[in-house]
């Protein structure tokens, strides 16, 4: 009796699906591990090119040609910035991954297969897209925003519903008290929060963004360039950033695709490009960075933008003679401050110091209800700084970029 061929193809099969169920055990017990955790995720990054530009091209009905001989790869979980002056290509670039745009020569992969392959609107269901303009729907309420893409997919409305509380958590927004608002309840901050969570909603791969803080004011854009860093250690999604902030392209990105008439003239890591700059476009691009306003300290802004306030003694202050609009520096009797009143009522507030930076007082004062805080030297108030003085010091410090 003549034994059976061996066949390897089988073995090879076993082989692969024991390598993947490992892989997924190591991920989930890596989770409490971050620093393997993080090594396993950069090796993942690697194994697999989820975009791909092949000699792309883009020329408008009028000639303009937007994009030139483009070609790029974006790992798995990479995230990427597309930066450069304005009328550069970035957002060109982008449209064309999801089909807002069709290229006109060359070819774009995604996950190994041309774009084109894919029925367009399904493709765009499966990439998240997030604008500057944020463009929640007016007439739907947050949790109905959040839905949007969920039900074009035919989940069930407890599935979504687990996805909206699920996504709001992570944002830090408490779903109950959110969920049900309308987009004219929320700050511009929580209007694009919930953009960002809207193009999450069905978990896509793939998370394009267009320039989607540059509409906010320093303070909330500082604080959701942070969430976004938090949120993608969470996510892990490949993310394609546009942004003519190069600041913010070294803060958030993996890697920086610095564009100039079309075309790409550097691609590499934020160190790469700034310490070895390709060109003197590149170099030029890299000159101002700098550190920004953000690390200059109280003491500066104190005494470019100083608050008014008036000062009494804790045992003679009397609310109901407090002037409107006023803050009131309380002191003891020794001339130590005691407390800070608004109005006549005595607030609870953190104390700054005057050689703290920018960034530590704000980071400080977003965790307090209060919008006014003191600054003491030696148990002696300086100073007060509050919300608008911070806007107004940070604005008269840009310089072409935002801070």
């Amino acid at each position: 009796m003549r034994a059976k061929p061996f066949n390897y193809q089988y073995i090879l099969s076993c082989l692969r699906l024991i390598k993947n169920n490992i892989r997924v055990f190591l991920r989930e017990t890596l989770k409490s591990r971050p620093c393997l955790a993080a090594e396993a995720d950069q090796e993942d990054k690697g194994e697999m090119i989820l975009i791909e530009f092949k000699h792309a091209e883009k020329t408008f009905n009028d000639g303009t040609k937007a994009v030139i001989d483009f070609s790029l790869q974006i790992g798995k979980g990479e995230f990427v910035s597309l930066v450069g002056p304005s009328g550069c290509g970035k957002t060109t670039t982008l449209k064309m991954i999801n089909r807002l745009l069709e290229p006109t020569a060359g070819s774009i992969l995604i996950e190994g297969r041309p774009a084109e392959a894919f029925d367009r609107h399904i493709l765009r269901r499966n990439i998240g897209y997030v604008l500057q303009q944020i463009a929640l729907f007016p007439h739907m309420n947050v949790e109905e925003n959040i839905s949007v893409v969920p039900l074009l997919n035919n989940w069930d409305k407890e599935r979504i519903r687990k996805r909206s509380h699920e996504l709001m958590e992570m944002i830090g927004l408490a779903p109950d008290a959110y969920l049900k608002r309308y987009p004219h309840e929320l700050s511009g901050g929580q209007q694009q929060r919930i953009g960002i969570i809207r193009a999450l909603a069905a978990n896509p791969d793939i998370l394009l963004m267009d320039e989607p803080f540059s509409a906010l004011d320093p303070i909330s854009r500082k604080q959701l360039q942070e969430d976004i860093q938090e949120l993608q250690k969470e996510i892990r999604k490949t993310i394609v950033f546009v942004t003519h902030d190069i600041k913010e392209a070294a803060k958030l990105s993996d890697r920086i695709c610095l564009m100039n008439k079309g075309q790409i003239v550097q691609y590499g890591t934020p160190e790469e490009l700034r310490n070895q700059p390709a060109n003197d476009f590149v170099r030029t691009f890299f000159a101002d960075f700098e550190p920004s306003a953000w690390h200059h300290t109280v003491k500066e802004l104190l005494a470019e933008c100083p608050m008014e306030f008036s000062v009494m003694q804790e045992d003679l202050f009397k609310p109901e003679l407090a002037e409107e609009g006023n803050y009131t520096v309380l002191v003891s009797p020794e001339g130590k401050f005691a407390g800070l009143a608004y109005e006549g009522k005595v607030m609870s507030q953190a104390i700054l110091s005057p050689d703290m930076t920018i960034e530590s007082a704000a980071s400080i004062m977003l965790n307090q209800s209060a919008a006014v805080h003191p600054v003491l030297i030696n148990e002696t108030c300086c100073g007060l700084v509050g919300y608008s003085q911070l806007l107004t010091y940070l604005r008269q410090k840009q310089t072409g970029r935002e801070v």
